[in-house]
């Protein structure tokens, strides 16, 4: 006897599949609206199944993490707002406008380097401005 989900992850799987052939790939925005029908997935789900399966490497999963680096480095003018769905938009907008077509890819990098495990392991080289300005200020008051 089969698993009472077996057709339901079938269909699922046969679903998905019909993403990720080269005639039927679909626009960024059409994949995550068709992904957010899956029961439990969102939008920054979407994205991530978007710009890790889908080739689409323009996806920009926003999360709050995301929301952080963006308005470090991307929309200042945005920090302190509250992560709204139109600002996830505009996160999205910022990154893909300043890293082109591969800006997911880019995101990620800037995600993965702002870990603290990751931190303590590059080359402090790799500080941000706003770090060495804080050096310099500190170097200078001692």
């Amino acid at each position: 006897m089969d698993h009472p989900c077996a057709s339901i992850w079938s269909s699922i799987a046969n679903w998905i599949f019909a993403f990720t052939r080269p005639s039927s790939k679909l626009e960024l925005q059409e994949a995550i609206d068709a992904l957010c029908t899956l029961p439990g997935v969102g939008p920054k789900v979407a994205a991530c199944i978007a710009l890790f399966s889908l080739d689409q490497h323009h996806a920009i999963p926003v999360d709050t993490h995301v929301w952080k680096i963006a308005t470090r480095y991307l929309l200042p003018e945005l920090a302190g707002a509250r992560l709204t769905p139109k600002l996830c938009s505009r996160v999205a907008e910022a990154f893909v406008s300043k890293y082109g077509e591969y800006a997911g890819w880019a995101q990620t990098l800037l995600f993965i380097a702002e870990l603290p495990s990751q931190k303590a392991i590059l080359p402090s080289n790799s500080c941000t401005i706003k770090e060495k300005n804080s050096a310099k200020r500190k170097s200078r008051e001692a």
